[in-house]
């Protein structure tokens, strides 16, 4: 409110708000996972989401905020960009209530599903893939002025609030949980997002800010690429592998995670800390048969790999527990660690491949990424 003096007194002018833009890339590598826009304007935040995988949909949601910057309703509108025949519009109404979150959720002319929750005051929407969501809670945190917020995380879909976080690092920088493990982000002076960096979490994405962005244009090139049968896909679809050895059989049921341009070893698979040896769920070792590598045996059953990279050798370890998400390790269930062979491949491999060999009474699980191949050796008992 702008007010100037006039002879009778004070004249005031409604003066316009000021929208603020924030414009995010988000990328896998070197390739392009998602676009946002959002504009806010004084208590609503309009933003428009374009996501390239496994198929081509945007998301177009309005969120509106109380006095203090906190969402108290958001309506998102998801649509395919290309399916055939095309999936449903799926719709989310969200509602937040001091200490309570309603959330209504409907797909095509489907029945709306309702859920309700007991949240803590300030809980805040989530969207996969969205930065501009998280920034609302970068900036809700900064206006707190506190060195830590807990702030509930509500995915539409889901029976209970995931419990999140945004703590100071540093002077121009926050750590948020993603599902248990931390995302950081650089922010500005307000708390607003420059950038993510998610190489952290299993997800490693990698999210920036920038000035200007096209995003009808550049979602509508993704679009063509799509009904000229480009389909992005999963991110890390899965796979098995399997090996017969007259009646006995080997198999392993895994993710596939993709290169795409990235160090792989020592940076998207760290040094020194167990990786699933895949994507996704865990990976799955089924044997029909018990195998031996060395002195030690495998008992016939089923069982999750999971492999120790080090500078020096890899392990891969044999575990028990089975059914469970790849972040899900139990070092307590291990029922082997064993040493892998290791090979340098002359052509780098773009996507994680588990390949098992039938070699006479034996044979061998390769596991082929980047230009690495570990190798397991193995024969019948």
């Amino acid at each position: 409110m702008r007010c100037i003096r006039v002879v009778a007194g004070l004249l005031c002018i409604s003066a316009p708000l000021t929208a603020q833009t924030s414009n995010f890339v988000t990328r896998l590598g070197r390739d392009t996972v998602a676009l946002e826009r959002t504009v806010r304007t004084g208590s609503r935040v309009v933003g428009d989401l374009f996501t390239t995988s496994p198929r081509a949909r945007r998301a177009h949601y309005v969120a509106t905020l109380d006095g203090k910057g906190r969402v108290s309703r958001m309506e998102v509108t998801t649509v395919a960009s290309v399916e055939t025949p095309p999936a449903p519009t799926v719709t989310i109404v969200e509602e937040f209530h001091d200490t309570i979150a309603t959330v209504i959720l409907t797909r095509g002319t489907g029945k709306p599903d309702t859920t309700r929750m007991t949240v803590h005051p300030g809980a805040s929407p989530f969207i996969g893939l969205s930065t501009g969501l998280l920034e609302l809670m970068t900036v809700q945190a900064h206006r707190a002025g506190k060195d830590s917020v807990g702030i509930d995380m509500i995915v539409a879909g889901q029976p209970k609030p995931f419990p999140n976080y945004v703590a100071k690092r540093g002077r121009d920088s926050v750590e948020m949980d993603f599902f248990g493990l931390p995302n950081y982000l650089r922010v500005d002076e307000k708390g607003r997002v420059l950038g993510l960096n998610g190489m952290r979490t299993t997800q490693k994405f990698l999210a920036e800010r920038v000035a200007a962005l096209d995003l009808d244009g550049v979602s509508a090139s993704f679009v063509a690429r799509e009904k000229a049968g480009q389909v992005a896909g999963m991110m890390s679809p899965r796979d098995t592998a399997r090996a017969s050895f007259a009646a006995p059989s080997v198999w392993v049921d895994y993710g596939r995670p993709t290169k795409r341009g990235r160090e792989i070893l020592g940076t998207v698979v760290p040094w020194n800390q167990v990786w699933r040896t895949g994507a996704n769920s865990a990976t799955q070792l089924n044997t029909t048969t018990d195998l031996r590598v060395g002195d030690a045996v495998i008992p016939a059953g089923k069982y999750t790999l999971w492999t120790l990279p080090t500078p020096e050798g890899t392990k891969l370890i044999v575990n028990k527990q089975t059914g469970q998400w790849g972040t899900e390790y139990d070092p307590t269930k291990d029922l082997i660690r064993l040493d892998l062979k290791t090979e340098a491949l002359t052509e780098p491999v773009e996507k994680f491949t588990i390949t098992v060999v039938s070699l006479g009474n034996g044979g061998e699980i390769r596991f082929d990424w980047d230009k690495i191949r570990w190798i397991l050796p193995f024969t019948l008992r």
